[in-house]
């Protein structure tokens, strides 16, 4: 079952990680639209990431600790623990700032795209843009420094 197990983690880390990964990329699209466009792009976007993409990072945790009991490996493991501190840190990084500033923007996209905007709304829309793409690059380098930690297994 190892090779199952390790297929389903690394597929989950590469639609999940790959997936949010590529929201940086449509936000900084969407910054070269307006009205309509814009909120269009940024709900294809949602859609894409938080419908879909989301989903499999809950999977990596899961896979990889059937990968780690399947090859006996401790979980005790310095390395498989700081894996663990680091996948938590990045799905703090999505809650607690990707998402709530993402669904902020769909609002006021949605506001704008109406008709009903503001000047204001402008400044807002630009400040969290500058979140997200604080927190998608936070995302990614410690998907990338999870990475590090399971090739190279430091403390093993």
């Amino acid at each position: 079952m190892y090779e199952a197990w390790l297929f389903l983690h690394v597929a989950c880390v590469i639609i999940g990680y790959g997936g949010i990964a590529l929201d940086l990329a449509y936000t900084n699209q969407m910054r070269r639209f307006a009205g309509p466009e814009a909120h269009a792009v940024a709900r294809a976007n949602w859609s894409a990431s938080h419908k879909f993409a989301e989903w499999f990072l809950y999977g990596v945790p899961i896979f990889g600790v059937l990968v780690a009991l399947d090859a006996d490996i401790s979980l005790g493991e310095p390395w498989l623990s700081a894996s663990f501190l680091v996948y938590l840190l990045s799905l703090g990084v999505l809650h607690g700032l990707v998402n709530p500033a993402r669904r902020q923007s769909l609002v006021l996209l949605g506001e704008l795209a109406g008709g009903g905007g503001k000047p204001a709304q402008g400044t807002e829309l630009a400040r969290l843009g500058r979140m997200m793409s604080l927190g998608q690059t936070l995302f990614s380098l410690f998907g990338i420094v999870a990475l590090a930690l399971m090739i190279w297994k430091p403390g093993a």
